[in-house]
């Protein structure tokens, strides 16, 4: 078998480390490392068991070949990640995008992307607004609430990673291969914001902003307006308002799963309140200091058992290797002994059960960061 250097590369790069941090945890110089990347030699095993330990990874997994590369990536400018970061962020990606299509190839699962065969154009915001309700009629979704965006994106072939990042960092999205979109987002954002951070990245794969300066508001009007739709507000709260309760807006925060922030916004682009009454809830969000925690409850955070269903899936229908569980479920097997097979054959029996269930609930935590409304 071959040793794949960009093996070593990508984890490296997903754990930040350098070449002489990894070398030191591995008991080897910087100069091994750089030359088992360069492909000019390759590690002992020695080596190459301590590093599968340091990377919680099998040995085998250096001499699996690359399937994934990343194409068209579209950073937000208020993302200011250092290089390292970057690198982190598209070597996580493309970690995680292999497994995932990896086991809708074995469970015949896979999804083909549904976007528009061409971009919507955009030159005024009626166009925003008009992309929003044609996409959301090309998805049959009529103008209801959205239940979970992640999960309607990845039933439309779009991949959705998520990382766990400094709050400066609000997502991105890319293609992977020229054929996988794929977006990232901050796990650690509360779920509105996931949420409507997720969409702002799908405006970057549907729209052609002709002018570009102004393509992140834009982005940031498709979200909202994909989140709620014109008719669906008016519905809710009317055509024109004075002004609006505070609980009108905390009930349609969890309705929609959009901040009050952005709710509010929404309220004045779509003129159902007036600039002044639009300044005035600012202010007072100001004064409050409601624009980094609001009042009320937060929604929760986004999530999908999709590629957990289908792990389980290729796991009780014996359709990958024990190495390839054990990798895909991150057991790594000790020096001196395997993984007993009575544990493989007790994860199938569970995975049988998993899969079987009608409903499948899991709670999870989120380290919640600032929340920035979707002004420019």
């Amino acid at each position: 078998m071959e040793f794949i250097p960009e093996r070593l590369i990508t984890l490296r790069q997903i754990n930040q480390l350098s070449m002489r941090e990894l070398g030191e945890r591995v008991g080897v110089s910087h100069t091994a490392i750089s030359n088992y990347e360069k492909g000019e030699d390759r590690p002992r095993p020695s080596v190459l068991v301590k590093l599968g330990e340091v990377f919680k990874v099998s040995t085998e997994y250096f001499f699996k070949p690359l399937t994934m590369e990343v194409s068209s990536v579209s950073y937000r400018k208020t993302n200011d990640l250092t290089k390292k970061e970057q690198d982190a962020v598209g070597a996580n990606v493309k970690e995680s995008i292999e497994k995932y299509t990896f086991i809708e190839e074995v469970t015949g699962s896979a999804k083909k992307p549904q976007l528009p065969k061409r971009k919507y154009t955009v030159e005024e915001n009626a166009d925003v607004e008009m992309a929003a309700q044609r996409l959301r009629a090309e998805w049959n979704l009529g103008d209801a609430p959205i239940a979970n965006v992640t999960e309607l994106l990845e039933e439309k072939g779009v991949k959705v990673v998520f990382v766990d990042f400094k709050d400066s960092f609000s997502g991105l999205s890319l293609w992977l291969n020229e054929t996988i979109p794929v977006i990232v987002c901050n796990g650690k954002f509360p779920g509105d914001r996931q949420r409507f951070t997720l969409l702002h990245e799908l405006g970057h794969m549907v729209l052609n902003v002709r002018a570009k300066k102004f393509e992140e508001s834009v982005c940031h009007r498709f979200a909202a307006a994909f989140l709620v739709p014109e008719k669906a507000l008016f519905e809710k709260i009317g055509r024109k308002r004075t002004t609006i309760h505070l609980d009108e807006l905390f009930i349609l925060k969890q309705e929609f799963g959009i901040s009050l922030q952005s709710l509010i916004k929404r309220c004045f682009e779509l003129e159902v309140i007036t600039k002044s009454t639009y300044a005035d809830f600012m202010g007072e969000f100001t004064k409050q200091g409601w624009k980094k925690k609001e009042p009320g409850d937060e929604v929760l955070p986004e999530s999908s058992f999709r590629f957990q269903l289908l792990l389980r899936r290729a796991i009780a229908e014996n359709l990958i290797t024990p190495s390839q569980t054990m990798e895909l479920l991150k057991i790594v097997p000790s020096r001196s002994k395997h993984v007993p097979s009575r544990e493989l054959q007790k994860l199938a029996a569970d995975a049988k059960d998993l899969y079987k269930d009608e409903e499948l609930t899991i709670f999870t935590d989120s380290n919640v960061g600032d929340f920035y409304s979707y002004e420019d």
